[in-house]
């Protein structure tokens, strides 16, 4: 965040930049054929391009916080103790200074064999997340772009507005 320290009350505050922030985005393409989460057994048909991945470094002090957004779903429980885990290992931060985004999407591709749904809180032992390549693929290349993240850390101010899009009524592509 930008530290406003107020001078004379007529005169605009003072900023010096304590945030600091790298980002990185890359496209892993998975393989038509590939299973899905439609539970109806609908496989992945044609691929009309990557699936976005971006990695983004926070820190604001030693505050260090890592986002994943991507179109990849993370949900499992175990994919996502494991993307977490591995991310937050590469970076020395804690795993709850990991977070993960993505969009709801029934037709996403699956990564792991033995997804477990994220809603399943009431098991008593969660498996190991059983990668399949498409998921190794993302872990692999998530990995390689977090660990550049520290060495491009550059300080950033924070703005923000408020407003309503009340055009966009449905947010699928098809």
């Amino acid at each position: 965040m930008t530290r406003k320290t107020a001078a004379i009350a007529d005169q605009e505050p003072t900023c010096s930049p304590a945030l600091r922030a790298a980002s990185l985005r890359f496209g892993i393409t998975p393989e038509s054929g590939g299973p899905t989460y439609s539970g109806t057994g609908v496989v992945i048909g044609e691929v009309l391009g990557p699936l976005k991945t971006t990695v983004t470094l926070l820190q604001d002090g030693k505050l260090r916080v890592c986002l994943v957004a991507t179109d990849i779903g993370l949900q499992g429980l175990n994919v996502s103790n494991l993307f977490r885990r591995e991310l937050a290992a590469a970076l020395d931060i804690p795993i709850a200074n990991v977070l993960t985004l993505w969009s709801h999407n029934h037709s996403a591709t699956i990564i792991a064999s033995n997804e477990v749904p994220i809603y399943r809180t009431c098991i008593d032992e969660v498996p190991e997340a059983d990668l399949l390549p498409v998921g190794k693929e993302l872990l692999d290349t998530l990995l390689s772009h977090a660990k550049r993240l520290p060495d491009l850390l550059e300080p950033v101010t924070v703005w923000w507005a408020e407003g309503e899009e009340g055009r966009i009524t449905y947010n699928r592509k098809g």
